[in-house]
């Protein structure tokens, strides 16, 4: 269990490292095609993606023994994550920051997990 723990430590690092490494050229190249508020924006889709895979994360590692109990903690977890992805939009739209470039923020982590699984398949 301790291993698994570990290799789920890595996995976790690896998908961060890779999500920022995408977000940089992304973010880059939104504030010289448009402006600030779009590099804001990236960014701040990014580290809610983030937040959001460490919050799976966090529940798959705590997941209850007991199928009715984890299925209750994954169904309060899935409400809480969309709940929050819902506010920030929200706050970001509130704010003046386009909620496209939000979007293409979450997008840049998605491609982080297609890549890993790219270069997963490589070292296998």
């Amino acid at each position: 269990e301790k291993d698994e723990g570990s290799r789920m430590n890595r996995f976790q690092k690896r998908i961060e490292t890779i999500s920022l490494f995408v977000t940089i050229p992304v973010s880059i190249t939104g504030w010289i095609l448009f402006d600030f508020n779009v590099f804001a924006g990236i960014w701040i889709g990014c580290m809610c993606a983030l937040i959001g895979f460490r919050m799976i994360v966090k529940m798959t590692k705590s997941l209850n023994p007991d199928e009715q109990k984890a299925k209750k903690q994954g169904v309060f977890s899935y409400t809480m994550r969309y709940f929050f992805y819902g506010m920030i939009l929200f706050i970001c739209a509130y704010k003046g920051i386009p909620v496209l470039s939000v979007l293409a923020g979450i997008m840049c982590h998605k491609a982080s997990l297609l890549i890993y699984t790219a270069i997963e398949k490589e070292d296998a």
